[in-house]
């Protein structure tokens, strides 16, 4: 097994739920058309391995994250709360589309995880790659995994 093959399992067993193909490209490979490519070829064969599983479901367009929607602390000044909910009901508004998406397999589970096997919602798929997507922000800024949250 590949390097970054154990890493998108370790990732997918222990810390989200899901990966689109799309983020598995671009973090893994790049975010080109070859790139796609290597990646959907790695994730077949680790779906022909009974490692993880591929699938497709509606989601809207996972936003990629430069900077969290809104910082606040204690001794901040209340929130514009309105702003926020602007921000995301236009992201809730954006149409759906078939998105490829894997998730761990119970082998997956079984050797690399700390716990039960994530369950996989349907209609919170966009729900899940958003937060995909923080874990990924995270990650490559090197935030250790120990010090991530799972839901």
């Amino acid at each position: 097994m590949r390097e970054h093959d154990e890493q998108i399992l370790r990732a997918l067993a222990n810390d989200v739920r899901v990966l689109s193909l799309s983020q598995v490209a671009r973090i893994w490979w790049s975010d080109t058309p070859w790139g796609l490519s290597r990646a959907k070829a790695a994730m077949t064969e680790l779906d022909s391995s009974n490692w993880l599983q591929i699938h497709r479901a509606l989601a809207r367009p996972v936003e990629q994250l430069d900077q969290p929607l809104m910082c606040w602390s204690i001794d901040d000044s209340s929130p514009d709360f309105g702003a926020l909910s602007r921000i995301l009901h236009r992201r809730a508004a954006q149409a759906a589309s078939m998105t490829t998406f894997v998730f761990a397999a119970a082998r997956s589970v079984a050797m690399f995880g700390r716990g039960r096997a994530p369950s996989v919602k349907l209609t919170q798929m966009t729900h899940d790659l958003q937060v995909a997507e923080v874990y990924l922000r995270y990650r490559l800024n090197g935030l250790p995994a120990r010090r991530w949250a799972s839901e």
